[in-house]
């Protein structure tokens, strides 16, 4: 199942009286494609930011990885923005998000020292189905084919949901019961369901 890693980079280097930063997002993993990216930053540039942030962009960079700069004011004002913005679109082009983790390390030099904290994002692949739901979210709880023309709902599950339990869920300011597909559901985890009214 193909992967791909986005590491957001957060890299502190003293020097004296100044610190110096780097805050940035990479893509990682041959399945990275310039569709994947077009993609991701057509729907970054639906982002409104703060005024003194920088819109994020990802071009390509001299590792051969596609990277975005992001300055203080993005992160201290636009940063939950534009991961929303990423993860919207990758799930769009049919990449599931797994899991995220943290990372952290030092390095101490006799030129300075330095500490960057990574935050890692991964995304799989859907696998071959034809007949899953674009985004491979599982109709919830083995909910029979919508209707031709129905509004199918994309609902991310608030808690971890174990297979076939139900969430409370709202659209439209109407409450109902979501269904956990099979496999159930971590929370965060989309599940796509046809809307209920």
């Amino acid at each position: 199942m193909p992967t791909i890693i986005l590491k957001k980079t957060f890299k502190i280097k003293p020097a004296g009286f100044k610190v110096a930063n780097e805050k940035s997002f990479s893509f990682h993993g041959g399945a990275v494609t310039n569709h994947i990216v077009n993609t991701v930053n057509q729907r970054l540039a639906t982002v409104r930011y703060n005024p003194g942030a920088s819109r994020v962009q990802f071009g390509g960079g001299p590792s051969g990885h596609f990277q975005a700069p992001m300055n203080h004011d993005c992160q201290k004002f636009n940063e939950e923005d534009v991961i929303c913005a990423i993860l919207d679109a990758m799930e769009d082009l049919g990449w599931n998000f797994r899991f995220q983790y943290d990372s952290e390390s030092q390095s101490v030099k006799l030129n300075g020292s330095s500490m960057t904290f990574r935050e890692l994002f991964i995304f799989q692949k859907a696998g071959g189905d034809a007949g899953a739901p674009a985004g491979g979210g599982a109709m919830g709880g083995g909910a029979p084919a919508p209707a031709p023309g129905a509004t199918i709902l994309r609902i991310a599950a608030p808690v971890d949901v174990a297979e076939g339990q139900t969430f409370t869920a709202e659209y439209k300011g109407r409450r109902f019961q979501v269904a956990a597909p099979p496999g159930g559901l971590r929370k965060g985890q989309v599940t796509e369901v046809p809307e209920p009214f």
